[in-house]
């Protein structure tokens, strides 16, 4: 399986580099073995369809958001400690 380079250009750092480009009906017949090779060296693959391009790379989930109830936060240990030595907050409706 041939893999023709694709110019790229880092316009952070204006380099050049060559990266990977493979016309989709080959990357269909050997897509197994371009995911296994992009997750073990990390490098992005280029799919090339009628001169437009997609890229295939390692995914790294995010650590999801821990979503409360509206009037909720969760509390520490010590807050709660805090609140016995001092009795509950009182805002600025309660003064």
């Amino acid at each position: 399986m041939s893999i023709a380079p694709l110019l790229t250009i880092d316009h952070n750092q204006t380099n050049f580099s060559l990266m990977d480009s493979i016309s989709l009906s080959k990357a269909k017949a050997s897509l197994g073995r371009l995911a296994d090779r992009t997750l073990k060296t990390g490098q992005p693959v280029i799919i090339s369809r009628r001169g437009r391009y997609v890229q295939l790379l390692p995914w790294e989930p995010i650590e999801p958001i821990i979503l409360h109830p509206d009037g909720t936060l969760p509390v520490t240990k010590l807050e709660r400690e805090l609140e016995k030595l001092t009795g509950p907050n009182i805002g600025p409706d309660e003064v």
